[in-house]
């Protein structure tokens, strides 16, 4: 579970760091002509996604992690088509980066949750490699995410974006299995 829990938000991580990589680009460029200050404020718009911290550590303790996991991936994917699709919207941008910001919020704290349920007495390991599996997925997605918009703008940046969350709901919708496998008893 911690691998499949790391590599979720390597996927997670990975995305939210090629669109916040990258939004400068996009706001600094001919359609906002942002100065640097400008683009600071506009990411103090993602700082928003924090509001939903409580809610996911509420429904962690309700045992949703697995089903609310689901739909952070979801609401991901839909945030960057939002982004896609508003490139040259400030709000819709806005938009994009607040729904953006909660989905990896939710993942992360009920991939938290899930990851300390596994050993108590190994809160620190469970975490260091947790958080070294997520980190890794968010430099790539930043360098990534920086060729993609130099290769073809926005747009490629937002189907990057879109495509690392659907790659991790494809894999949620391989952990009831794994876990089924895992259950069945053996009868002689």
């Amino acid at each position: 579970m911690l691998l499949r829990r790391g590599l979720y938000q390597a996927a997670m991580f990975g995305a939210f760091s090629a669109f916040w990589t990258t939004i400068s680009y996009l706001l600094t460029g001919p359609g906002f002509h942002y100065s640097p200050v400008g683009v600071g404020i506009f990411a103090l718009v993602g700082a928003a996604g924090a509001a939903i911290a409580p809610l996911a550590g509420h429904w962690a303790d309700r045992k949703l992690a697995r089903p609310m996991t689901g739909l952070a991936f979801a609401v991901a994917a839909a945030a960057f088509a939002v982004a896609g699709f508003g490139q040259h919207s400030i709000v819709l941008l806005a938009l994009a980066a607040i729904l953006i910001d909660m989905a990896v919020q939710t993942t992360l704290i009920l991939g938290q949750h899930t990851i300390y349920q596994l050993d108590a007495s190994a809160r620190a390991r469970l975490n260091s490699a947790f958080i070294a599996t997520f980190f890794l997925g968010g430099a790539l997605g930043s360098q990534i995410g920086s060729i993609a918009y130099r290769a073809d703008g926005w747009g490629a940046v937002s189907i990057l974006g879109a495509a690392l969350p659907l790659l991790a709901l494809l894999y949620w919708l391989t952990e009831h299995r794994a876990a089924g496998r895992k259950t069945v008893p053996v009868s002689n």
